[in-house]
Parts: C-alpha cells; structure tokens; sequence
C-alpha cells in the first residue's frame, strides 16, 4: 500500500510506447520486445544520450494484448536497467461514436450512474493486481500512464461535471491502494470534456480565462489527502459494510492513521441519505486501546 502516487506530468521520462496492442496477426509480444531492444541498442550506441535509465514501458491499452503478454517474455528482467517505470493505460469507456463515428453509440446519461458508485474504480484496478504484484517482486513501480473518464474525449454530461470529480478520486485512491505507484489523467484540446483545465484560444488568456474541468478538482483533493510526506500509506476500509455509495479510505503515515477520505455518492435532497460517521482508531485485531479522536480537522 507504499505510494507518492499523483496525478502527474513524467517531464523527465521516456515513454517507448503509447496505447500498445495487437496490430495485426503477425505482430506479437516477442516483437515488441525486440523492437524495444532496438531502441536501448540505438541509445546505448549514442554518445550524447546522457541517461539510459528513463523508460516508461510497456503501455499496454488492454485489450487485445494483456501486461501479462508481456511480463511473460522476460520483459522487465531483459530491461531492467533501462526502465524508469512499468506502464498500463485504460479507460473505463470509450465516446469514440460521437467523436469520429467509430465503434458503438452510448448515451452519456445512461452510462453515468456506472460512474457513481465504489466498484467504478474497482472494476477498472482489478484485472491489473496480478501485475501491482508482480512489479513489486521485480523492484519497480507501475503507472496508470494513460487514463480518464472516457477515451476519445470523455462525454458531455459526465466528464464535465460534479460526478466526475468524485470518480477520479475515488479511482485515484483506488489505484493507491492496489499499489500503482503514479496516474496521468489524460489532457487534450478544446473539444476534450474531460480535461481538468481548459485553455482559451489563442492569446485570449488575459481576458478569456482557462477553464476547470471536475478532474482538476480530484487532483488537488487527492493532493491533500495523500499528505506530503511521499510516504504515505492507503486502505482501502470496506466501509459501512462496503457500501458501494459510502465509501472510506485511512491514509497512514509511518504505520499511524492521520487522514480518513469519506466519500457519499448519493444525492438526496431529503437529507435521508446524508452520511453520520463515527471514527475510532485501534481496537479490533490492531492490537492497540479502541480510541477516538479529541479532534478532527475537516476539509
């Protein structure tokens, strides 16, 4: 549960790859692999090229091809030493019809509650624990180098708006929790919904404005929640019988609890799905007093 993940700019890193997947029959994980071997050669042989150690690999888009395709060639023990960071990429959804009429119409409004609830983020984490597991035993980290509500653009209705902020958190602690070690939510241009900031165009800044998208909202949030320590600890509480709609995150540094993120995902004008929590530390199997805190600073 060790992470510094944030959502983030890898200014100093090389991505070998974006978005790989099966591009015809005859092209396979072995031959990525060799091709990646042709790129360290190429950089080993160049004498300007100062640092060798900054690949991010293999940004798999999964799909046709699995990161177990890969691990299963010997990727990471053959380029160990030229890989900064291990990579997946993922959307959760795709709006590629109404983009460039390609693949299958959704209705945004239809799809939204699929993106108010704990499992939202749950179903993306899950067919990659296998490769937080396997990284670790190898010594690197793994990135969600690739990711936001919907590729080609997000939609309109959900990307833009309150519910996607409360996704990308929760998603984020998510990852966390299961060990990715680092997240970049994807940013495009001015017909993108999903951006967490938008910028005006041309030289209209001055008077325009950038605009802010939900995304940027759960970055900042996230931020605060993980603390700056770069140490920080994430669990994942099952909370309030594991509900998908009330979740709860402990956030943990140097093995002592110092934040708890509560999410409610339901709106109800009534009040009677507000959510009362009560917080105690210790107690259980913990081995410590049950105890509750004199005082809580809420944000």
């Amino acid at each position: 549960m060790d992470t510094d993940l944030r959502f983030a700019l890898f200014s100093n890193t090389l991505r070998r790859s974006n978005e790989l997947k099966e591009c015809c029959q005859t092209y396979g994980p072995y031959d990525y692999l060799g091709e990646v071997q042709n790129l360290i050669n190429a950089m080993s042989d160049d004498v300007h090229a100062i640092n060798r150690n900054l690949l991010i690999a293999p940004n798999i888009a999964t799909g046709d091809w699995h990161p177990e395709d890969v691990w299963n060639t010997g990727f990471v023990d053959q380029f160990s030493a030229n890989l900064a960071y291990l990579a997946v990429e993922n959307y959760p959804a795709d709006n590629c019809f109404a983009q460039f009429g390609v693949g299958t119409p959704v209705d945004p409004q239809t799809v939204f509650p699929n993106f108010l609830n704990h499992d939202a983020g749950k179903n993306i984490i899950k067919k990659y624990l296998n490769s937080t597991a396997y990284v670790q035993t190898k010594g690197k980290k793994l990135l969600m180098f690739e990711t936001n509500t919907a590729s080609c653009g997000g939609f309109g209705g959900i990307s833009d708006v309150f519910g996607a902020a409360l996704w990308g958190l929760d998603y984020g602690l998510q990852m966390a929790y299961s060990n990715f070690s680092g997240a970049l939510m994807h940013v495009g241009g001015q017909n993108v919904f999903y951006n967490p900031f938008t910028s005006p165009p041309t030289n209209e800044s001055t008077f325009h404005g950038w605009s802010v998208g939900p995304i940027y909202y759960s970055a900042l949030i996230m931020a605060e929640t993980l603390g700056a320590s770069n140490g920080s600890q994430v669990l994942d509480l099952n909370a309030n019988g594991a509900s998908l709609y009330t979740p709860a995150y402990a956030i943990y540094e140097g093995g002592n609890p110092v934040r708890v993120a509560l999410f409610n995902f339901i709106t109800d004008p009534s009040g009677a799905s507000d959510l009362t929590v009560s917080i105690a530390i210790g107690g259980g199997d913990t081995g410590q007093q049950g105890a509750t805190p004199a005082q809580v600073k809420v944000k």
